[in-house]
């Protein structure tokens, strides 16, 4: 959508999810100095009778309809009162909706899950794919958002990938603004750890003249995680920084 571009852009469907997602958004974008959009899908596909049973059909009238992302105009501006803040109402598919919006977006924010299980304005589902395929930062808003903040450090997990370093530059860039330390991680698992590793099942590569995978696997690790901060430090050289290397899954 070209006419959101520079803007921060939330998803809400009046959740107690959403509103959560919507009162971070809403921070953000103040201490951004940038508009807020707040954007509220209604998927008629999402309300089709399930086979699991009835259910009653919510009151989707036009004015309704147009109510929720309106409240949630008032709901950002008790606490935004510096920045633009608009409402926007759509039909149709929610994750791909709310991806449309996202080239150009300075940031796109959603909560983790939505209001009702029959709507398409759920946004657990959407969560995910709104993170894999949206053209743009976005931050999924887990839990309460109005809990303090202050000393907490910005996470960044890396794996030596070209967008990797861009989630680097762009967690420091987060770190620095709002004056927290910037922790950067990066995982590898063991041999010991693989299904066909398990105990009784390991082998000793190095006392047959080729190279511990394990130790290879720990030093990449390091070596990942040693050259993101060096970037993140050159782009923020009072940023204070922190670095760890975990053996394990990555999520």
């Amino acid at each position: 959508m070209k006419n959101q571009v520079d803007r921060v852009v939330v998803g809400y469907d009046g959740s107690a999810h959403s509103q959560a997602a919507l009162a971070w958004a809403a921070a953000e974008a103040e201490r951004r100095g940038r508009p807020l959009t707040v954007v509220h899908v209604l998927d008629y596909v999402g309300m089709i009778p399930s086979p699991m049973g009835p259910f009653s059909w919510p009151d989707v009238d036009d004015e309704n309809f147009a109510r929720t992302a309106k409240d949630g105009v008032e709901l950002a501006r008790k606490s935004a009162t510096s920045i633009e803040i608009t409402a926007v109402t759509r039909i149709g598919q929610v994750a791909g909706t709310l991806i449309d919006f996202s080239p150009g977006a300075d940031l796109l924010v959603v909560g983790t899950r939505g209001h009702s299980e029959f709507t398409g304005t759920v946004l657990g589902s959407v969560s995910f794919t709104v993170s894999a395929y949206a053209h743009c930062p976005v931050v999924v808003v887990r839990g309460r958002s109005d809990l303090p903040t202050d000393g907490l450090p910005v996470v960044v997990g890396v794996d030596g990938s070209l967008c990797s370093d861009e989630a680097v530059l762009y967690g420091a860039d987060v770190a620095a603004a709002s004056e927290s330390p910037l922790s950067i991680v990066s995982a590898y698992r063991t041999f010991a750890s693989t299904p066909w590793g398990g105990r009784g099942n390991s082998i000793d590569l190095e006392s047959e003249g080729r190279p511990n995978f394990d130790t290879v696997a720990r030093e990449s690790a390091q070596n990942v995680v040693l050259a993101a901060a060096r970037i993140a430090g050159n782009a923020y050289p009072e940023l204070i920084i922190t670095e760890q290397s975990a053996e394990g899954p990555p999520a």
